[in-house]
C-alpha cells in the first residue's frame, strides 16, 4: 500500500489535498462570525468604559469649581488698597499687604513708628590674612532677654587669621543664627559679626575666654574682639508699629494675623505719618470663578454631546453612549441642579438672575457680563448668600449633586464597574470561543487525514487491481 498523510503533513499523500490548510479555513470561517462579534463587543464596551472615564473627568473638574464657589471663605476674595499719609508722597512704599477670605473687610490706620532690625557689630583690620590670636570666642545670642542660647568657637593657629574666625562663625550659622562676613576696601577689611533674625530677642553678646596674651578684654591678640572693643553698625531692633492707635511690637518686619486674615510687610518706618489700609471684596475674583465654574460646565456638555450623537446612515459613527440610561440620569441631574434656587433680601436667588443661562439649542451655559454687574452692583454679599448659605446654597446643593454622581456608590463608578465585569465576560467567552474552534480542528484534521488514508488505501488497491489484470490478460492471436 502507498503511504498516507498524517496529522503533521500538511498534504494528503492519498489524495494530494493540503489538509491544513484546507482545515484551517474551513474552522476560520465556521468561527468568523462569533470571533468578530466578540472583538466588536469589546471594542464596543471600551468605548463606553472610556466615554464615562472622560465625562467622570469632566465632571470632577467642574465639581471643583462648584467647590470653590460653595463656602464663603473660598468664594470671597479679598483686596488690599493702600492710601500714604497725604504729607507724603504716593510713590513711595511704607508696607504692603495681602488679605485672606478671614479677613474682615474695612479700613485701617497704620503708622509704622520703627522697623526691626538686626544687631550688627564690626572691627577694622589691616588685611583678611591677619592673625587675631588664639584662645575661646563665646557670642551669646539673647544678651540681656530672659532667654539666651550661648555659643563657644575655639580659635587656635589653624583658624586665627581674620577670615580663619569669620569661616568658624559661618560652618555653625543655620544652628548659630549669627553669621560673619568681610568688606574689604581702601581703608583695609572690615570683620561684620551679626544676628541673622532681627528684634531685641536677638541681641548679641560677645566676650573672649583663655586669650593667648592673657588679657581677655584688651583691644590686642583675639580680645580685639571683646563687645567693648567692636563698634556698633546697627543695634538690635524691635519693630513698632500703631494699627488705629494700638501699638504692636514685633521682632519681625512682617506681621502675619495682626489684623486676621492679613499679612502686612513693613518696608519703611517714619514716625508721625499715618497711612490707610482698605480690605474690600476682591469683586474680580468672585467672577472669574463663576467664569471657570461656566466654563467646566460646558466641558462636561461637550463631551455628553459627543457621546450621545447619533447617525441614521451610519451607527458606526454614532456616540459610544447613545441611549445609555445612566447618560440620561447623569444629564437629568446637572440640568436639575441649575434650576436651584436660594432666597436673598434683594431677590438674588437663581443663575438666571445673575446672568448665567442655557442655551436651549447647545445646553451649554453663558454668562452676561452686563446683567451680572447690574445684579451684583453693591450687591456681593446677597451674591454669596445665594451659593453658599447653609444646605440651601445653589453651589453646595450642586456639590451634592456631583458627588453622587461620581463618587464611590455612584451613577457612572457603577456604571463603569458592570462594563467591565462585561469586559471580562467577553475575554473568557473569546477564550471558550477559541477552545471550541481549537477542537473543530483537531476534529476536522482527524477526519481528513482518516479519508486521506482510506483514499489512498482505494488507490493503492485500484493499482495492484489494474497492474493484476494486465498481467493475466493475453492478446488474442487471429487466423488467416
Amino acid at each position: 500500500m502507498g503511504v498516507t498523510g498524517t496529522l503533521k503533513s500538511s498534504v494528503g499523500l492519498g489524495s494530494g489535498i493540503e489538509i491544513e490548510s484546507l482545515v484551517n479555513q474551513l474552522v476560520d470561517l465556521e468561527g468568523k462570525y462569533t470571533t468578530e462579534k466578540f472583538e466588536k463587543d469589546e471594542v464596543a464596551v471600551q468605548a463606553k468604559i472610556t466615554a464615562f472615564g472622560n465625562l467622570q473627568g469632566a465632571i470632577t473638574d467642574f465639581k471643583e469649581a462648584v467647590d470653590k464657589i460653595r463656602l464663603s471663605r473660598t468664594f470671597e476674595e479679598n483686596t488690599v488698597s493702600i492710601a500714604n499719609d497725604p504729607t507724603t508722597s504716593s510713590t513711595t512704599t511704607y508696607f504692603e499687604a495681602s488679605a485672606t477670605s478671614r479677613a474682615v473687610t474695612g479700613s485701617y490706620n497704620i503708622e509704622v513708628e520703627q522697623l526691626a532690625q538686626a544687631h550688627k557689630l564690626s572691627k577694622d583690620f589691616n588685611t583678611k590674612s591677619q592673625v587675631i590670636g588664639t584662645g575661646t570666642l563665646r557670642i551669646v545670642v539673647g544678651q540681656g532677654q530672659s532667654v539666651t542660647k550661648t555659643n563657644d568657637y575655639t580659635v587656635d593657629s589653624s583658624n586665627n587669621s581674620v577670615e580663619g574666625v569669620k569661616n568658624l562663625i559661618n560652618a555653625t550659622s543655620n544652628e548659630t543664627g549669627i553669621v560673619a562676613s568681610l568688606i574689604e576696601s581702601d581703608a583695609g577689611v572690615k570683620l561684620i559679626i551679626s544676628s541673622k533674625e532681627t528684634g531685641v530677642k536677638n541681641t548679641l553678646g560677645i566676650s573672649v575666654l583663655n586669650d593667648a596674651d592673657g588679657d581677655d578684654e584688651d583691644d590686642a591678640g583675639l580680645s580685639q574682639l571683646d563687645m567693648g572693643n567692636l563698634s556698633q553698625i546697627n543695634a538690635a531692633q524691635d519693630t513698632n508699629v500703631r494699627i488705629d492707635g494700638q501699638l504692636i511690637t514685633s521682632a519681625k518686619t512682617t506681621l502675619v494675623d495682626v489684623i486676621e486674615g492679613t499679612t502686612i510687610d513693613l518696608k519703611k518706618a517714619e514716625d508721625g505719618k499715618v497711612h490707610t489700609l482698605t480690605i474690600s471684596v476682591d469683586e474680580g475674583k468672585i467672577k472669574d470663578k463663576l467664569k471657570d465654574y461656566v466654563e467646566k460646565y460646558n466641558d462636561i456638555v461637550d463631551i455628553i454631546n459627543d457621546v450621545s450623537k447619533t447617525n441614521a446612515s451610519d451607527p458606526d459613527l454614532a456616540g459610544d453612549l447613545v441611549g445609555d440610561a445612566n447618560l440620561r440620569t447623569i444629564e437629568y441631574r446637572l440640568r436639575r441642579s441649575l434650576t436651584y434656587t436660594n432666597s436673598t433680601p434683594s431677590g438674588l436667588n437663581t443663575l438666571a438672575n445673575l446672568g448665567i443661562t442655557t442655551n436651549v439649542k447647545t445646553g451649554k451655559l453663558s454668562l452676561n457680563d452686563f446683567k451680572y454687574d447690574s445684579a451684583t452692583k453693591s450687591n456681593v454679599d446677597d451674591l454669596v448668600v445665594m451659593f453658599t448659605e447653609s444646605l440651601n446654597g445653589v453651589a453646595v446643593r450642586q456639590f451634592d449633586d456631583l458627588d453622587s454622581i461620581i463618587n464611590s456608590d455612584g451613577v457612572i463608578t457603577k456604571a463603569s464597574q458592570k462594563l467591565n465585569d462585561r469586559l471580562k465576560e467577553i475575554t473568557v467567552e473569546k477564550a471558550e470561543h477559541q477552545l471550541r474552534l481549537e477542537r473543530r480542528r483537531i476534529f476536522l484534521t482527524l477526519r481528513f487525514a482518516s479519508l486521506d488514508t482510506l483514499l489512498g488505501q482505494l488507490q493503492a488497491t485500484g493499482d495492484f487491481v489494474s497492474q493484476s489484470l494486465s498481467k493475466s490478460v493475453e492478446p488474442l492471436a487471429f487466423k488467416k
